[in-house]
């Protein structure tokens, strides 16, 4: 919002802005780059100063559907973890890696469920599986079923490299578990765009999976606790 304001008094000097319509189009341009989260993250902030002063992506989840099917929530702090899925089911885990504390929440929209106590290794596991398959960057581990780097794209005023391919497990023992559909059946088309070794959009077979709509640095602690308010996100 610092930026926005600046540009505001820089343009009341620029000579030639005497047009509204001039000054509404520089306005909307300025606006578009607020809204696409350029305000709120650093290109060049690194993983542990995000780590430290904790940070959250939340994720549009389509799947299979034209519409979207879920919100997607990730969230870390130093030693804290959550996760939060939002559609009409809800479910969420949150752990501290320092005090070996865990909890689960499990209910549907029309049907509130409660916050429980959580076996910790099995909260860690369900919360790193999630962010292993759906956020971390999978590129090293789909370079070998097909995919390459071919280009790079902006999200949220971010630079993302893109990777493309076809999955194939010719030659593999085994199949990649990542990016959901993608890797579910051979000849699944895709697509994914990562930048900071974390993944703010999937496609597969030329329809979005999951698509990143906001990153924020600076979370409150708050936020792993009994909660079901993830506002720190929006």
């Amino acid at each position: 919002m610092k930026k926005f304001l600046l540009a505001l008094i820089c343009l009341a000097g620029v000579p030639g802005m005497s047009s509204c319509s001039a000054l509404e189009g520089l306005l909307e341009e300025l606006e578009k780059d607020v809204n696409e989260g350029i305000e709120q993250v650093s290109s060049d902030v690194t993983r542990d100063e995000m780590n430290t002063q904790g940070w959250a992506i939340k994720l549009d989840y389509f799947g299979q559907y034209e519409s979207k099917n879920a919100t997607l929530v990730y969230s870390r702090k130093d030693k804290k973890y959550r996760w939060d899925s939002v559609g009409r089911t809800i479910y969420s885990y949150w752990y501290d890696r320092g005090t070996e504390s865990a909890r689960q929440y499990y209910g549907y929209v029309d049907d509130p469920g409660e916050w429980e106590d959580a076996m910790y290794y099995q909260c860690q596991q369900s919360v790193n599986n999630l962010f292993n398959e759906w956020i971390n960057d999978c590129s090293s581990l789909l370079q070998n079923y097909g995919f390459s780097k071919t280009g790079t794209t902006t999200i949220l005023g971010l630079p993302c490299d893109v990777w493309t391919g076809t999955y194939t497990k010719e030659g593999k023992a085994f199949g990649a578990v990542a990016y959901g559909i993608m890797t579910e059946s051979e000849g699944n088309t895709g697509e994914f765009c990562v930048w900071n070794g974390i993944t703010l959009r999937t496609t597969v077979n030329g329809k979005v999976q999951t698509q990143a709509t906001n990153i924020v640095i600076g979370i409150p602690d708050e936020a792993f606790t009994d909660t079901l308010d993830i506002t720190w996100i929006d």
